[in-house]
């Protein structure tokens, strides 16, 4: 569900910023406000959502997840591996 909901949000974005930058050449502060707030709303929530500590689990013990998507297991394993945050994991 949030995937669609960034994908929405990100394509809205995406047009605002063609408005913007080829209509109209102001407000273009704000679009970029706005799209760093949305950014870090994605990535700095911590215990906030009802899947929250399915996600955590999976990243502290992902051998016991193996059917679960090897892009999302990758993404985990780099974020663990390298970064070793949580935090970080959700950024990238």
């Amino acid at each position: 569900m949030y995937v669609i909901i960034y994908y929405v949000i990100i394509s809205f974005d995406f047009f605002s910023f063609l408005e913007i930058f080829l209509v109209k050449k102001r407000c273009t502060y704000w679009l970029y406000i706005f799209s760093f707030f949305l950014f870090c709303l994605s990535f700095l929530r911590w215990r906030v959502g009802t899947d929250w500590d399915s996600y955590y689990e999976i990243y502290l013990h992902p051998e016991l997840y193996a059917n679960m998507e090897t892009g999302f297991m990758m993404i985990n394993s780099i974020g663990k591996n390298y970064f070793e945050s949580y935090t970080v994991t959700l950024f990238i």
